[in-house]
């Protein structure tokens, strides 16, 4: 994993080396694949949802489809081709305000009292038309 160097200062802006965001544009590229998760099926706390979807961390935590995390995501799956993975992304949360009336923070139970106000915000348009705002 890359690390990037950053040096702060009060007054100046952050130096940070292109090296250093080469390498990390490089690894979520590289890592797309290992974020998609598939359970159509409700389970425990799991709120099943019907298409394929990623999760903002290869590593056992956070594995639920987030709100804002998924719109973020969706930029980069954008912007690196995978646009399949953006609409489904679009679609699974479409269907949790179908289901719920509302945008969970995220595909979990204990998120049924939590919710967004759900914009499928501008930029994911270069995927699906789409006009649901709240």
């Amino acid at each position: 994993m890359a690390v990037i160097n950053i040096s702060l200062s009060l007054a100046k802006s952050p130096v940070i080396d292109v090296g250093d965001i080469a390498e990390v544009r490089d690894f979520i590229k590289k890592s797309w694949e290992k974020t998609v998760r598939f359970s159509p099926e409700d389970s425990g706390q799991h709120i099943g949802l019907p298409y394929r979807y990623t999760v903002p961390s290869i590593s056992d935590s956070f594995q639920a489809l987030y709100y804002w995390d998924t719109y973020f995501t969706g930029e980069g799956l954008i912007l690196d081709g995978h646009i399949d993975l953006a609409i489904s992304n679009v679609e699974n949360m479409l269907y949790l305000v179908e289901r719920y009336g509302k945008m969970l923070n995220g595909n979990r139970t204990f998120f049924e009292n939590r919710s967004k106000n759900f914009w499928v915000l501008p930029k994911n348009h270069k995927c699906k038309t789409l006009s649901f705002i709240s």
